[in-house]
């Protein structure tokens, strides 16, 4: 009887071997036959995307004490919030996105004691706008106007009142700073991580045998193309909007002859792949271009004191930083198989700067500034991306008060791994080298080596 039941057992062993052979080299055929397929080749269809985020915090209290030689009751409230927009738009004649973001932090205490009592009111306001857009002609050549600008405004209130001793300060700050581009170049940087993720989910309906052939990279691309613009449909439910598309899948698939068997682990495997493929980068082209870029900062600062309603400190300080830059710059970003991108840049510069600030007189320096880079990602799958990079920046500062050459190597790396939609575990570190020498102190030299390694789990609510 046990060498029947060993027999058995042996024999249903051999079975399910021999079965996840057949599926291995299945999926391992599946893999290969999309190997073949080009994504340096894919041209991205036209596409848009519009987010908006608001956020709202609110939090106080009431807190009492008391012991044997002093008492006091403190009252407080303090709020935040924040609202972002973005659009994305990109088609064979512009590609551009605009972001807004606007945040505030409010909140004012009062602390009061026997014969004394403080006051604190504070209002913290920032908005940033940033407009990147890029106009193509014939054969890829194209300008750029860009523009980015970041305001903040600071107030803040204390008071002291006691028997003996009454005071008020008084501290605003505002800050502006906008730094704009004209650029002129030729090459295009397609992003061609739909057609990815229309191989993602076919590569995995062929291996669970849910289609009835492969596609051919004509059909991957169309498909890619189809997925495009059913993600730029907005629709304000999120949940209507997950059914449609999967509906519109299905649709596609059926209508082009591709699908077997149309069941749970079908819709399944879409659904997991939708989720999570498109949070990943598949990016590949080269661009040259030449940029001149005018900025500008200034940065005022009042801080106001007085003392039983006598000013016994009223100053001002006010910094202006005015430029203007000449930059050069190279980018090539390309598709080795269906898990692994590079990337490398490289750019130089030549900078002109005026600093002007009250009381004193205006100063001027110049930069001139190199940097390359060369990125390496591997992307086993839609849940897994694993980044290796290395960066030289270098420069040579003239007129400059503090240094007057740094040179920074920097190698690093990161892996982000997403549990669920929601759930992202991220893991970086980075070795970081710097040496600058600073003509200033009779040729002062520093060199500073840093390792770094951080880990997070980050929960995202939509």
């Amino acid at each position: 009887m046990k060498k029947t039941s060993l027999l058995i057992v042996s024999a249903l062993i051999s079975i399910q071997l021999v079965a996840q052979e057949s599926e291995l080299k299945a999926n391992l055929k599946a893999t290969n036959q999309f190997d073949s397929i080009n994504l340096n080749s894919y041209k991205q269809a036209d596409y848009k995307q519009t987010r908006m985020s608001v956020g709202f915090g609110l939090n106080g209290g009431s807190f009492r004490n008391k012991n044997t030689s002093t008492s006091n009751i403190q009252n407080e409230a303090f709020s935040n919030g924040s609202v972002s927009f973005s659009k994305i738009k990109s088609s064979r004649d512009y590609i551009g996105n605009q972001y807004i973001n606007f945040v505030y932090d409010a909140g004012f205490s009062v602390d009061d004691y026997v014969s004394n009592s403080d006051y604190l009111n504070e209002v913290n306001l920032g908005i940033s706008v940033t407009t990147n857009n890029r106009f193509y002609l014939t054969n890829n050549f194209f300008y750029a106007l860009n523009l980015q600008v970041y305001n903040t405004a600071n107030y803040n209130l204390k008071k002291h009142n006691s028997d003996f001793y009454d005071s008020k300060e008084i501290n605003n700050d505002f800050q502006t700073s906008s730094y704009s581009s004209i650029q002129f170049g030729k090459g295009r940087t397609e992003n061609v991580t739909d057609a990815r993720l229309a191989i993602y989910i076919l590569d995995d309906l062929i291996k669970h045998g849910r289609l009835s052939r492969t596609p051919s990279e004509k059909e991957v691309f169309e498909f890619a193309d189809f997925i495009t613009k059913t993600l730029n449909k907005r629709v304000i439910d999120d949940r209507i909007k997950q059914i449609m598309e999967y509906v519109a899948v299905d649709s596609f698939l059926v209508a082009k002859e591709l699908t077997t068997k149309s069941d749970g682990l079908y819709f399944g495997l879409i659904n997991d792949n939708w989720k999570y493929a498109r949070l990943q980068d598949w990016s590949t082209g080269k661009t040259i271009y030449l940029e001149i870029s005018p900025s500008l900062s200034y940065y005022n600062s009042l801080n106001k004191v007085d003392e039983y309603n006598v000013i016994i400190t009223d100053q001002t300080f006010e910094h202006t930083n005015y430029g203007i830059g000449i930059n050069l710059g190279y980018d090539s970003y390309w598709i080795k198989g269906l898990k692994r991108k590079d990337g490398f840049r490289v750019n130089s510069s030549f900078n002109l700067f005026w600093n002007h600030q009250v009381p004193n007189a205006t100063k001027s320096y110049q930069s001139l500034l190199a940097n390359i880079g060369y990125e390496r990602s591997y992307i086993p799958n839609t849940r897994t991306y694993i980044t290796a990079s290395t960066l030289l920046f270098a420069g040579k500062y003239f007129n400059y008060d503090y240094y007057n050459i740094i040179i920074n190597p920097t190698i690093s790396g990161s892996c982000n791994y997403y549990f669920s939609e929601k759930i992202r575990l991220s893991v970086n570190s980075s070795l970081f080298y710097r040496f600058g020498k600073d003509h200033s102190f009779n040729d002062y030299e520093s060199n500073n080596l840093r390792f770094t390694i951080s880990a997070s789990l980050k929960y995202y609510i939509f």
